[in-house]
This record gives C-alpha cells, structure tokens and sequence, in this order.
C-alpha cells in the first residue's frame, strides 16, 4: 500500500548544493553553475520506498564581489519507509497516486520546513569573505504559484 503524501515527515535535511565564486570586474561572464541554478525553487521527487525529496534552491549574486548558490534538500517519509533506510530502487508512487491538492500542501509544508536552513547556508556561505556581511533571505517564505 502505498503511503498518504500529506502523512509523510521530514526525517534529515543536507545541504545539496553550497556554491562560492569570487566575482572579478574583468570577468564578464557568470559561472557556468550559476546560470543553471534557479533564482528560488521547490522541487519534489520520489525516493526510495515511496519517500520524497524536496529540495528548495536560490542563488544571488553581488556584483564586484561574488555569485552564491545554495540548495537544501529534506527527506520526507513515514515510520515505516524510515525503518526500512534507503534500499531499493526509486519509487515515486507516494508522488504519483497524491493530489494537486496534496502535492501542493505538501510543497508548502515543505517550503515551512526547509526554508529556515536554505536561509542559514546562504548566509554563512556568503559571509565567507572577510568584512562582507553574510546574504539574508526575508524571514518567511512566500510561495508563488
């Protein structure tokens, strides 16, 4: 039987991504990794056992000094699949059989659960140069639809 997305929990969170490059006036261009990287976004996948990943990124860039790009990701699954670890093939039919309407409260709860550290990597990453404060996120999140 496969498990109620909305039942799910987060169980760890790892930074995916944590991206530092100096920005020098004679460089023109952004690093091939920051153009990549979305400006603010939640994704969700299926994992093992029909846990989820979801997955929160930003990037932000000061000119003259340097581009950052952050990205945290949260495990999210019930008593049973986090008893079981991570054995097996991707399963994505936890994601698969929910709603829109529970995919999209899940990904709010996700935003709830994972932005307060998406915004503490990307401030202690980007107050690594000396003298430079660190980037701050607003407190809350907002999610557009």
């Amino acid at each position: 039987m496969t498990a109620q997305l909305t039942a799910l929990t987060l169980r760890h969170v790892d930074p995916a991504k944590l991206l530092l490059e100096r920005d020098y006036p004679q460089n023109d261009a952004p690093p091939s990794w920051y153009e990549g990287m979305s400006e603010g976004s939640a994704t969700v996948r299926g994992w093992t056992n029909g846990s989820v990943l979801a997955t929160l990124e930003t990037r932000f860039h000061r000119p003259d000094l340097m581009y950052v790009g952050v990205a945290v990701t949260g495990l999210y699954a019930n008593d049973e699949q986090a008893a079981q670890g991570h054995q097996g093939d991707v399963d994505s039919s936890t994601l698969d059989e929910a709603t829109d309407d529970e995919k999209s409260a899940f990904i709010e709860q996700a935003l709830i659960d994972l932005y307060p550290m998406l915004r503490a990597e990307l401030q202690i990453l980007s107050g690594r140069f000396s003298g430079i404060p660190g980037i701050s996120l607003q407190p809350t999140p907002s999610l557009n639809s």
